[in-house]
């Protein structure tokens, strides 16, 4: 009986060891879980800051072509109407100086 008894005894301390030993791994794991989770996270904030500045700067080329190119047609409408000022400016005079005499 006494055999018995202690039997059941270490049977239960090997139960509670084993037991504890589970909920050791399982706080570990979870540990191991978040700490996974913030280095991911972390790496994947990384990851877009750096696309954020590349984009950043091939955004800011490319608004500055389009005002290149912009400002260079608004030159070239500038440009096409002095001539054409330089052309018909006179005619222009006299027409408009004429219209306000006969009206």
């Amino acid at each position: 009986m006494q055999d018995m008894l202690t039997k059941i005894v270490d049977m239960d301390e090997k139960a509670r060891q084993l037991t504890e030993e589970a909920e050791r791994a399982k706080v570990a794991s979870q540990q191991e879980i978040e700490a996974s989770s913030a280095k991911i996270h972390d790496e994947y904030l990384e990851r877009a800051r750096k696309r954020i500045q590349i984009n950043q700067v091939l955004e800011r080329d490319a608004a500055e072509n389009q005002w290149l190119k912009t400002k260079a047609g608004q030159e070239k409408a500038a440009q096409a109407m002095d001539e054409l000022y330089c052309q018909k400016g006179q005619q222009w005079i006299d027409s408009i100086v004429q219209n306000v005499i006969n009206s």
